[in-house]
This record gives C-alpha cells, sequence and structure tokens, in this order.
C-alpha cells in the first residue's frame, strides 16, 4: 500500500513539476542570438553548408564555430517546423515562445529520464518503475530555471545555449550509457549499438563546445581503467572507442579554424581560472547544499566500499575537464572561463553523485532507520524548489513589444517599453534588428518585414539572460 502511494505521489509531482517548468521555459524572453541561427546570419551559412568544416582545412574558409553544425542545424529546423505546428492553435507570437518551451521541456524531460534511469541500474539491484521514479523525484530538483541557475543551471533560458550545451549534453550522457552498456556485452561490430554509438559520436563531437573535450576526457579514463587492469586486449569494441576518439579530436581540429579569437593569452585565462570557480561555488548556496548531501551520504556509506566505485572516476574526471577548461573554454562574456554553462558537465557529475548516494543509503539502512535519513531528501527537495520560484515579468514586456510590432500599420516601429526585444539589450539603432525583422517575417508574426526600434536607449527592467 505504502508502495503504491508512494509511487503515485512521485508521479503527481513529477507531473506539477514538468507543468511548472514549461510555464517558466514559456515565459522566458527571447535571447538576442536566435535570429541569427534562424534566419540565418551571414557567418552561420557556411556552417549550414559544411557540416564536417571540410572547407577550412582544405580550402582556408574561416568563419565562427565550425565544428558545430548539429547545433546549428537542429536549431534551424525546429524553428522553421515546430512555430507552424503551433500556429494551427494559437496565435503567431504564442507559436514562438511554446516552439522555445517545447525544447527545453523536452531536453529537461531527456536528461531526468537518461539520467535517472542510469543512477537507478547503476546504484540498485532492483530496477524497473519504481527505481526510475525515486531517481526522478531526486534529479528534478536539482533543475534550477530560476533561484540557483546563474551558478548551477543547466537548462539555459536563452533559448539558443540550449541548442549548444544542454541538448548536446543530453546526446553525449546517451552515448555514455550505450558505450557502457557495449562494454557489459559481447556484441560484435556491425551490431546496430556500434552503428548507433557511431552515428551519436559523430553528432555529439559535431555539437556543443563541450562535447568533444568531454569526450575525450571519458574514453582516457577509460584507457587508464583498461591499463590498471592490464587488460591489453583490442576487439572491435576498442576500435569503435577510437573510432569515437578521432571523431572528437577531428571536432577539436576543424574548431582550431574558428575565426572568433579569444582576446586574452593562455597565462591570463588560467589565472582567472580560481577566480571563475570560487564565485559559481560560493556566489550562491546551491552547491554547498549540493556538497552537504553528497558528503552525509559519503559518512553513511563510508563502509560500503563498493558504494564508490564510480567517485574515483568522477572525481578524476572533473579535475581533469576543470585543468583543461582554459584550452578553449573563455569567451569574452566569461571572463573566468568557469560560468555555469561551461560548469554543466561538473554540475551532471555532482548531481549524479548526490543521487547515487541518496539511492545507495536508502537501500542500505532498515525501515526504521530511513524514517531519520528521509529528512535529507526531503529538505534537499523543498529547499531547492523554493529557490526556484518563477517571475514572468521580462516575458511580458518582450510580448506586448511584438504585438506592438504585428498590430503597428507602419513600416518602422517606435518601441517605448523599457525591456530588451529579441535582443541582449535595448536597441536605440533599427540597423541592429535587421536580422530579428526577418525572423519576425519568416516565423508569420508580421506579414512583412517591419523595421524596430527603442526610442531611447533606456536600460533594461531584467537582467541580459545568459551574458551575466
Amino acid at each position: 500500500m505504502a508502495r503504491k502511494a508512494f509511487i503515485w505521489f512521485g508521479i503527481l509531482f513529477l507531473l506539477a513539476d514538468g507543468f511548472y517548468s514549461f510555464v517558466q521555459f514559456y515565459e522566458t524572453p527571447i535571447d538576442g542570438d536566435l535570429s541569427g541561427g534562424v534566419v540565418p546570419a551571414q557567418d552561420v551559412r557556411p556552417i549550414l553548408r559544411d557540416p564536417f568544416g571540410v572547407s577550412t582545412w582544405s580550402e582556408g574558409a574561416r568563419y565562427p564555430n565550425p565544428n558545430r553544425f548539429f547545433s546549428h542545424a537542429v536549431l534551424y529546423t525546429w524553428f522553421h517546423s515546430v512555430p507552424f505546428v503551433f500556429q494551427t492553435f494559437t496565435s503567431p507570437i504564442h507559436s514562438l515562445y511554446f516552439s522555445a518551451a517545447l525544447f527545453k521541456w523536452l531536453v529537461q524531460l531527456g536528461l531526468i529520464l537518461v539520467m535517472g534511469s542510469f543512477i537507478r541500474d547503476r546504484n540498485s539491484k532492483r530496477s524497473g518503475f519504481p527505481g526510475l521514479i525515486f531517481a526522478a523525484l531526486l534529479i528534478v530538483p536539482l533543475f534550477q530555471s530560476e533561484g540557483y541557475r546563474t551558478y548551477m543551471g543547466i537548462i539555459d533560458p536563452a533559448i539558443t545555449y540550449v541548442f549548444f550545451y544542454a541538448f548536446p549534453i543530453l546526446l553525449l550522457l546517451i552515448w555514455f550509457r550505450l558505450i557502457l552498456s557495449l562494454i557489459n556485452s559481447a556484441e560484435p561490430p556491425g551490431s546496430p549499438r556500434f552503428l548507433l554509438i557511431i552515428l551519436l559520436a559523430c553528432i555529439s563531437a559535431l555539437s556543443g563546445p563541450l562535447n568533444p573535450g568531454v569526450m575525450l576526457i571519458i574514453l582516457f579514463i577509460y584507457a587508464i581503467q583498461r591499463i590498471r587492469k592490464k587488460d591489453f586486449r583490442f576487439t572491435g569494441r576498442e576500435w569503435l572507442l577510437t573510432a569515437c576518439a578521432f571523431l572528437a579530436l577531428y571536432s577539436l581540429f576543424v574548431g582550431q579554424f574558428n575565426s572568433v579569437s579569444q582576446a586574452k593569452s593562455l597565462i591570463e585565462i588560467y589565472a582567472g581560472l580560481p577566480t571563475g570557480l570560487f564565485n559559481i561555488l560560493t556566489r550562491k548556496p546551491g552547491f554547498l547544499f549540493l556538497f552537504a548531501a553528497i558528503l552525509l551520504n559519503f559518512v553513511i556509506l563510508r563502509k560500503h566500499h563498493s558504494a564508490f566505485r564510480d567517485s574515483k572516476y568522477i572525481a578524476l574526471f572533473i579535475l581533469l575537464y576543470i585543468l583543461l577548461l582554459p584550452l578553449g573554454g573563455y569567451r569574452d562574456y566569461r571572463p573566468y572561463t568557469i560560468r555555469y554553462d561551461s560548469f554543466i558537465p561538473v554540475t551532471v557529475c555532482l548531481m549524479y553523485l548526490y543521487t547515487a548516494g541518496t539511492f545507495r543509503v536508502w537501500n542500505s539502512l532498515s525501515a526504521r532507520t530511513r524514517k531519520f535519513y528521509v529528512a535529507c531528501p526531503l529538505a534537499m527537495l523543498l529547499i531547492f524548489s523554493m529557490a526556484d520560484l518563477h517571475s514572468g515579468n521580462g516575458y511580458r514586456c518582450e510580448r506586448d513589444a511584438l504585438i506592438k510590432i504585428r498590430e503597428s500599420r507602419d513600416r518602422v516601429v517606435v518601441l517605448e517599453n523599457n525591456c530588451p526585444v529579441l535582443s541582449w539589450e535595448i536597441v536605440s539603432d533599427r540597423r541592429w534588428n535587421n536580422l530579428n525583422s526577418k525572423m519576425l517575417q519568416q516565423l508569420g508574426i508580421t506579414v512583412e518585414k517591419k523595421e524596430f526600434y527603442h526610442q531611447t536607449d533606456k536600460h533594461g527592467t531584467y537582467q541580459n539572460l545568459s551574458r551575466e
């Protein structure tokens, strides 16, 4: 009876949280880079024409981010199709926000399901639906769209960056899950799983900026593990992993032809790394709560050495990732290199340590002791849920501006509201909105191309979405 009650409570909570997350995603302003990927901008077109960036090394072509074709292609395809589906039952303006919200929601759901099933299978002798519900209940509150988002967020408020960070990480986790299942099987080369792993490796390596490095670190740790076991066999599985490593290295090679160069020297970037790490871990208490819960689980499980089988490899991954991040993670809007978006792989690892530890503690305690321990996961659920309270003020301001642009009879519309519109900041020169005007026409929000700008260059009423 209690088991059924728990399952129904879990399902209802997850449904409520999913609905709440969708509202949060829907009531988020559109970032200033979306139109460049949708129209697309002049510097995005070479990426879409050359999926593997061959022209960079064969013809000497130079353009931004030549090794991120699949992120750009999925973004372009999504916004050239999904908004028109929504327009069959809602207005073109609402269809833009619905489309952005749906993609964020699907990526978050995918991450929860992949991480939840992985945690359940790795840390419990009993699998099945109840275990997945329990794992999901532990993970869900850690996905922050408000409260602690600026330091431990995974789903970026800027829809463009979801295509380049959270979505590629989801692909990478699926790839990693398949790799682990392959290691424990005896499938011959050419099996469907082999082919799927290669396909995902190719897509992942040529997607977000973090994936190639993360793939190489994972494969490097696997090689260390093999060496420690003195297992030097080179079977079809090892050939497959070598091919995955080659794809990741190729992506990094093509990325060297990026036309966007960094303004700082490598020494300056490394010098700023401790500041970035200190800021992200201390400015808000989200990570401190997470570390405290992880530490509590470690103390309880200190006599169960098998419970720490993954921890040492995760610690090595985090160390290598942070040390290697300055080699490609610096941007002018990330002056200390480490920021919530570049820190996503570490955040995912810490989420795993907490959730897996809680799973193992719960399975190791007696029914009587669980009554006391349950206060820890309940406190985490309450703290992170309360921190994630939502305000949609920026969305309403931008939506009202889009309504004015759509309904105006003028070809040039002057805006007087005090917030950015499809931009990172308020724009007082209509030429800067050229791509935005084209995107509004492509999405059917305006029948003809309408230019728009703000009458005065005021300060926005909400912070920039991803340039904090």
